[in-house]
């Protein structure tokens, strides 16, 4: 953008060589266009989003529902005034890059990272919640246990351990079921990866992109 602007400036230097104010003049304000057009391009497109990168864990609860753990990194586009907003009332929100953290809730009592932040600027923070998603459908008989994919997402890299070792049992899809064994299920958890994140994200003035993986994990006993 700014080479643009200096071949221009000196395409019209080359026609005003007797009118050196003009020269000046056509400087300043070429160099204020490339400054505001280089201004502009950060609020604009694709490079307005927010990041956010996590790795999180969401554990299934026998009662229903799902409890998630994360830790994550948001990156932020350009200097402005943010407000990131985990869209769930049963989280807690706590950025990492405070001596002291403090939970902050906005008026429908969302926590919040909120505050100017300046151009690509990034912010540890971690998440904790209780969702209604449950990953898994969980059916004990006498035989084993059968564990379903209850959710509409695809499910990679799943497997059966007790601590000690892992059986791995590869995807299980949307509706997919499995079975296990009663002698493997005692003692043990299903995980498998989901490349989707267990809690929303939401910015009133910038749009949020999330990235990372989440383990969901259901106990079989």
């Amino acid at each position: 953008m700014y080479l643009g602007v200096l071949i221009v400036t000196a395409m019209a230097a080359s026609r005003m060589r007797r009118r050196p104010l003009a020269v000046y003049g056509a400087i300043v304000a070429f160099t204020a266009a490339g400054s505001a057009a280089a201004l502009a391009a950060g609020r604009v497109g694709p490079s307005t989003s927010i990041v956010v990168t996590h790795s999180s864990r969401v554990e299934q609860l026998p009662s229903g529902g799902s409890r998630v753990a994360m830790t994550a990194t948001v990156q932020y586009p350009t200097f402005d005034r943010f407000e990131l907003r985990a869209r769930s009332t049963d989280a807690a929100m706590f950025s990492q890059n405070s001596s002291r953290p403090e939970l902050r809730l906005n008026e429908a009592g969302e926590p919040i990272l909120a505050g100017v932040i300046g151009l690509a600027s990034r912010q540890a923070f971690t998440l904790e919640a209780v969702v209604a998603f449950s990953p898994f459908q969980v059916r004990r008989e006498e035989s084993g246990v059968t564990v379903a994919n209850s959710s509409a997402f695809e499910y990679h890299d799943c497997y059966v351990s007790d601590g000690l070792a892992k059986h791995p049992l590869g995807e299980l899809q949307p509706g997919q079921t499995l079975n296990v064994s009663q002698a493997l299920a005692a003692n043990s958890v299903m995980s498998c990866t989901l490349a989707a994140t267990p809690v929303e994200f939401g910015d009133p003035r910038h749009p949020v992109r999330v990235e990372g993986a989440t383990d969901v994990v259901a106990r079989l006993e």
